[in-house]
């Protein structure tokens, strides 16, 4: 299964990422894009299952990437996790209609990052 870490900051994508390969994840099937334009073409080239996404990053917003995913009809597809410091209860209403299942506040302990994970996977 193929996921893909999309967040502006090297550290955060790293905790992701360890989090997953202890999670039984391997590294191969671990991509990394640092903002919402790199997401977007990874994911026209891979298959990916789920992406753990930041709101907040430089190019493009990953609010902006999921309405993309929606307009494409991408989202029945793909699990989408929201990782971000935001709080804002209206965004993460407005992005659950738009069909994201998943969200984690940063800064999150790894065992809440894996709990989402095997929900998302189906584990």
């Amino acid at each position: 299964m193929n996921v893909l870490i999309t967040d502006d900051s090297s550290i955060g994508r790293q905790y992701i990422q360890k989090t997953l390969m202890l999670s039984g994840v391997a590294s191969e099937n671990i991509f990394h894009a640092r903002n919402g334009k790199e997401a977007l073409a990874i994911l026209d080239e891979k298959k990916i299952k789920i992406i753990f996404l930041d709101i907040n990053m430089p190019v493009m917003s990953g609010e902006a990437v999921v309405d993309i995913l929606q307009e494409r009809g991408m989202l029945s597809e793909l699990t989408v996790v929201i990782t971000s410091s935001l709080a804002n209860e209206q965004k993460k209403m407005a992005l659950s209609q738009k069909g994201v299942g998943f969200f984690l506040k940063k800064p999150f302990p790894p065992e809440e990052l894996k709990a989402i994970f095997e929900k998302a996977s189906g584990i």
